[in-house]
């Protein structure tokens, strides 16, 4: 049995991890995938099997976010996030959020909730003050324009392109890629 384990496994833009490409239906299954799941210091995503590693193809980011009934942020594995530490959005409006376990693409069913928690730099809400998301784009590090209200903080928010985010958070999307024959 190799303990290295490529391409077998994948988590997609909805949370849903993927066996060889088909929906992982077996509920000890994904129970071990939720318990186990954890990144190597190279950024490479894995779940850990024994003594094999499977690691994990990812769609977009290692997390996916979603808002539950209590309005409380939650990944795939059901590990509630308590700090949000950045905000993004990508160029096709995807919204990234840097969490106390990592980088994050927030779920489309959760997006509609979360806009109405961007804000302008005085905490007006967007629903109160119509702002342009794209003021992402215009603001500067020293002065952001749009801001992600969140357990009363206001966070700034940025903007990123899609293919940069790996580099910047510091994950490898397709591990299998980075092997040497």
């Amino acid at each position: 049995m190799d303990p290295l384990v490529f391409g077998l496994l994948a988590l997609d833009r909805r949370g849903v991890w993927r066996w060889r490409g088909q929906p992982v239906r077996n509920d000890h299954f994904s129970a071990m995938i939720q318990t186990n799941y954890h990144a190597d210091t190279q950024g490479r995503w894995y779940v850990q099997n024994g003594d094999q590693k499977l690691f994990i193809d990812l769609a977009y980011t290692p997390w996916v976010l979603h808002m539950d009934e209590n309005d409380h942020l939650r990944t795939q594995t059901s590990r509630t996030a308590h700090f949000v530490k950045s905000v993004w959005f990508d160029e096709s409006g995807t919204m990234l959020l840097d969490t106390e376990h990592g980088p994050g693409i927030l779920r489309e069913d959760a997006l509609f909730a979360s806009l109405e928690r961007l804000c302008d730099v005085e905490g007006r809400l967007m629903c109160d003050n119509p702002l342009d998301p794209s003021l992402a784009i215009h603001g500067t590090a020293s002065q952001p324009k749009l801001f992600f209200r969140w357990n009363d903080r206001l966070i700034p928010v940025g903007w990123v392109h899609s293919k940069a985010v790996s580099y910047k958070f510091r994950f490898v999307e397709n591990p299998g890629s980075h092997v040497l024959g």
